[in-house]
């Protein structure tokens, strides 16, 4: 894969928001600066906390937020320089979503098969049997099976896993080269993640499908994760295939999320040393995790440190790395 030619290449991206109102107006960056690809079939795991920019960096990805600067290319389109709807439909033919919240994203007036058959219909142009011949195919390449059973089921008849295993559907009803899963199993029950994941797992290989995972949990970073991207603050802190980061972590957010994982081998004492979410606002200087660091020192907060690689492979964004 890492010879292969990406299918998502993102330079230098910045999204922005505007705050307040008035004189009291000012911008944040949630997205400051982002840069990484993603080859065809391969999965990156996007890391971090509630606030560090990764759910803003997916929705961007698909044209739901437009960029302040920066280049997003998914199978060659730019995705930043899209102004009219037929680009729009290209892009979502080539990109879909899975969202975290699987009864959210799903109408609950609507049917498993109207679901269905509005993305079908719209981009593939299909009718009639064959139609209906290519919802069962996808119902039952996620799992629900027998397909023409499922299809005239609301989604409140549905259990949480069937739910997104309907919306995994849907994203596939485009076959798409690119997923950006946001948080897909966090709202579901423990016993039933490991099952999806595997879903996505198989999917990727026979279809190769190429994932943007976002996830604030370490060990399903690294279980499906081919590759780990840590953000805070809307910066990259630390970059490297899975064992290189959970195995090796070299930032200090990143080894202070690892001791905050149940069941981590990483045993740390949690010495940030303020509680404090991260400073967004356009101008601010240094390391976004200075304020937490339990590391920092005058150099942290005075300049913003850039990725450089760590003997162990990984890039770090850092210092004292």
């Amino acid at each position: 894969m890492p010879d292969e030619k990406p299918v998502v290449v993102v330079h230098d991206l910045v999204v922005r928001f505007t705050v307040g109102h008035g004189r009291a107006a000012r911008d944040i960056a949630p997205v400051d600066g982002v840069s990484f690809s993603i080859a065809p079939g391969e999965v990156l795991s996007l890391v971090g906390e509630s606030g560090s920019g990764k759910s803003t960096l997916g929705r961007t990805l698909v044209r739901f937020h437009r960029p302040f600067s920066g280049q997003i290319q998914i199978d060659g389109q730019s995705v930043e320089t899209i102004r009219s709807a037929g680009a729009l439909k290209v892009l979502r033919k080539s990109t879909q979503m899975i969202f975290q919240d699987p009864f959210g994203s799903l109408n609950p007036v609507r049917t498993v098969g109207q679901h269905l058959r509005v993305v079908v219909r719209r981009h593939h142009d299909l009718n009639g049997g064959k139609l209906e011949d290519r919802i069962h195919e996808l119902l039952e390449r996620v799992g629900l099976i027998p397909g023409y059973d499922f299809k005239g089921k609301y989604p409140h008849e549905l259990s949480g896993g069937q739910r997104q295993r309907v919306a995994i559907a849907r994203a596939l009803a485009v076959n798409p080269k690119v997923i950006v899963a946001d948080e897909p199993i966090s709202m579901l029950d423990v016993s039933i993640r490991a099952d999806i994941l595997k879903l996505l797992r198989k999917l990727q290989q026979d279809l190769r499908v190429a994932y943007l995972y976002i996830t604030h949990d370490l060990a399903s970073a690294r279980y499906f994760g081919d590759r780990v991207m840590v953000m805070y603050g809307g910066q990259v802190m630390e970059t490297g295939t899975a064992d290189q980061v959970v195995g090796t972590p070299g930032h200090p957010y990143t080894r202070l999320l690892l001791a905050s994982t149940a069941g981590s081998d990483v045993d740390l004492p949690i010495g940030e040393t303020s509680i404090e979410a991260p400073n967004l606002f356009v101008g601010r200087t240094g390391c976004p995790f200075a304020h937490r660091c339990p590391a920092v020192t005058e150099l942290c907060s005075r300049e913003q440190p850039m990725l450089r690689a760590l003997p162990s492979g990984q890039q770090v964004a850092c210092h004292h790395a």
